[in-house]
């Protein structure tokens, strides 16, 4: 056909309307496009129309495609039909239209009704016509004599009163048109299909009911369940579709429709385990894989709000269950859907040498990026992979990405929905997953006593950093493998992984570090330094070692103190050494914070020592270490592990060791140097940026090969 011609359409505009659901799809695309519909076009035209799209919308989207365009096939009276369409949707026109529509539909069809019981005007045709049924509706060869017989308690004059009689079914009686009962019952779904599709609900449920009476057929009950649903009644709508699957139902509207009504009932996870049935007979159903999505962060959102009168009330334990409960939950629907739907890769064919890392944003906690994410990047670069960071809520770009990477480190991130959905369809595909943490955050006792914040933390951040515990705890148990800054932390993390197993990777060095003798004898002052990234250490600083600092500045005339990031200080200390104690708010530059340190004569990390404590990893030693600033620090699992007391650092604990480590560090420039420069020393050859790549290196290459024995295994 040339693009200046067009086509008469073989149907004209009332046939095509007569039809419902995928008819109606069949015969659009038929007439319009000339080929039958392919599986994505039924689909999203299936589901407009479940959404109350009105069929001469569609007709109008389908003739003006490119592809409708092309063919410029004309249906009489569409034209008109989609000009009228558009005004009843103006506002107020509309309405008015509507209402004059219906009440002129309504006289038309009490009037014909009327005419045709007495003055016959219709033919049987146009009276099966205009129930949008057929001659072939009927069965070959009925007439008068064979209803007669087939419902010996019916009297009718002639054979059209009797056909009016059945399709008018009013009263509703059981009137057979053919000896077969599933003849029957499929005639009176079609017929109920038509009151049904003209909006007469009521009559349509009688009939399909009445077809029930002839043979129990799935179509009669998905309708009804679709009907009760319209109208709330979400039980009887259950019922209907439960009774439509066990009769072998083909539909997989049956199964979106069920688990909505499921859902609405407050049926949260029957709803979602209707959707995973459904697309484990339907995989290619998008629409049920979109419900999936919707009904999962539903019910997430309904758990969550019971979850967080837990963290309120500070009951941790049941926190904790709740969060494991919900996320295995949801994890195991996940995964039923994507291993049912995936095709794994052989284990072996994995590239090695491409590193995903989903975590948490830059501004968020900087240092942390900068450690964690911004670090391994450089390390992993180094050390010959492909690595790329993606933000954890990015979930769709995270999803496309996971396809490309098939190691995954999961840094930080919480247990939602978003993050279920790529671990378990990183593990359906055979990716390695990894869950790495740097501070003991999943145990009930990782949220110290609020009164330990110093006033810094409000209380809905609080019940937040409660509720994390059971967050970060639950996602930990969904991936494979295990990563930690410390020894102490990964004792403690490596157990909830799947595998059982985890690995050290320390914090280090990087692009930022900047190596430099600190010059001695240049200040008049030797400047004590403190630097606080996190609001959780306040009541640390201030009972281990504020009392020896005060001793210090009173002795000292030329001591001061430094304090750069979160620290609430007594009025009364601030006020009895004014002018040698300086405070500058959290800095998030790391260029400006380190310019701060290098100007340090010894450096302080103060922490109260706890099994909490003892996970922090030594960061605050190494970063002075690198200007051979010498570090005091408190006595705590880590520091203990790392640094060898007196040679590169102290490790010191109660007030009088303090006093006594700081006395002689302030009193002795030579102690001060010799113990910097052996701290300068050791991070430089520990730290470094080739050193960790070899670490990590040796992680990615460790973890594989256990990931391709457990498959092995399977």
């Amino acid at each position: 056909m040339s693009s200046n011609q067009t086509s008469i359409a073989s149907l004209t505009l009332r046939k095509l309307l007569s039809y419902d659901d995928s008819q109606f799809i069949v015969n659009a695309y038929r007439t319009l496009l000339g080929r039958h519909p392919d599986s994505e076009g039924m689909s999203y035209y299936l589901a407009r129309l479940q959404a109350g799209v009105s069929k001469v919308e569609i007709l109008a989207q389908l003739s003006n495609s490119v592809e409708g365009k092309s063919r410029q096939v004309t249906i009489a009276g569409l034209d008109d039909a989609i000009r009228h369409h558009k005004r009843l949707k103006t506002p107020v026109l509309g309405s008015l239209l509507r209402l004059a529509e219906a009440r002129h539909t309504m006289k038309n069809k009490q009037h014909d009704l009327a005419a045709s019981e007495t003055e016959d005007e219709l033919t049987l045709v146009e009276l099966l016509a205009s129930y949008w049924l057929s001659e072939d509706s009927l069965p070959a060869g009925l007439n008068l004599g064979e209803i007669h017989r087939l419902n010996p308690c019916e009297h009718f004059d002639d054979f059209y009163q009797a056909v009016f009689a059945v399709l008018k079914q009013s009263p509703v009686r059981k009137l057979s048109i053919h000896e077969d009962a599933g003849i029957n019952a499929h005639f009176y779904v079609s017929l109920a299909q038509h009151y049904e599709g003209a909006g007469q609900h009521e009559q349509a449920i009688e009939l399909y009911r009445l077809s029930l009476l002839f043979m129990d057929i799935s179509t009669a009950h998905e309708h009804l369940g679709n009907l009760a649903l319209v109208n709330g009644r979400h039980y009887q709508a259950i019922g209907h579709y439960t009774i439509a699957l066990d009769l072998g139902s083909s539909s997989h509207w049956v199964y979106v429709n069920m688990a909505r009504a499921q859902k609405l009932s407050g049926q949260y996870e029957t709803a979602i385990q209707t959707i995973c049935t459904g697309l484990k007979a339907y995989p290619g159903a998008e629409l049920m894989m979109l419900s999936l999505d919707e009904y999962i962060n539903d019910y997430w959102g309904a758990e969550e709000q019971k979850i967080e009168c837990l963290a309120v009330a500070q009951n941790r334990e049941k926190l904790i269950t709740e969060y494991e409960r919900v996320t295995a939950f949801i994890g195991k629907c996940y995964a039923q859907v994507f291993r049912q739907n995936s095709v794994k890769p052989l284990s072996n064919s994995l590239n090695s040498g491409r590193v995903l890392i989903v975590g948490l944003p830059q501004d968020v906690l900087p240092q942390c990026f900068r450690y964690r994410i911004e670090q391994k990047l450089e390390q992993l670069a180094y050390a010959g992979y492909h690595a790329e960071t993606v933000v954890w809520h990015e979930y769709e770009l995270a999803l496309s990405l996971i396809n490309f990477y098939d190691l995954i480190i999961f840094y930080r991130v919480p247990a939602t929905p978003g993050i279920l959905k790529l671990v378990e369809y990183a593990k359906a595909l055979g990716k390695v997953t990894f869950y790495e943490v740097d501070d003991l955050l999943f145990e009930s006792f990782s949220v110290p006593p609020i009164e330990t914040y110093g006033g810094q933390v409000s209380l809905a951040i609080y019940t937040n950093l409660t509720k994390d515990i059971g967050s970060v705890r639950a996602i930990a148990g969904r991936c494979e493998y295990a990563i930690a800054s410390t020894l102490p932390l990964l004792e403690k993390l490596a157990p909830l992984s799947q595998s059982k197993k985890g690995y050290l990777h320390r914090n280090g060095l990087d692009k930022y570090t900047r190596y430099q003798q600190v010059a001695l004898g240049v200040k008049d002052y030797i400047n004590l330094f403190y630097g606080s990234g996190t609001l959780a250490h306040n009541t640390d600083f201030i009972v281990e070692a504020l009392p020896a600092i005060s001793r210090i500045l009173k002795e000292h005339k030329h001591v001061k103190l430094t304090i750069v990031g979160y620290l609430s200080l007594p009025d009364t200390f601030l006020a009895e050494f004014e002018g040698k104690v300086a405070q500058v708010p959290f800095v998030k530059d790391i260029d400006a914070y380190l310019a701060y340190l290098s100007g340090a004569d010894i450096n302080l990390a103060v922490l109260h020592d706890n099994v909490l404590s003892g996970c922090k990893s030594e960061l605050k030693w190494f970063e002075a270490g690198v200007f051979s600033i010498p570090s005091v620090v408190s006595r705590t699992q880590n520091y203990l592990d790392v640094i060898e007391h007196g040679v590169d650092g102290f490790v010191v604990s109660g007030e009088q060791e303090w006093y006594g480590t700081l006395k002689q560090l302030v009193e002795n420039a030579d102690l001060r140097r010799r113990i910097g420069s052996k701290a300068y020393d050791r991070v430089k050859a520990e730290y470094s940026v080739p050193v960790l790549a070899d670490n990590i290196q040796q992680i990615m290459t460790s973890a594989l090969s256990n990931h391709q024995l457990m498959v092995a295994d399977e």
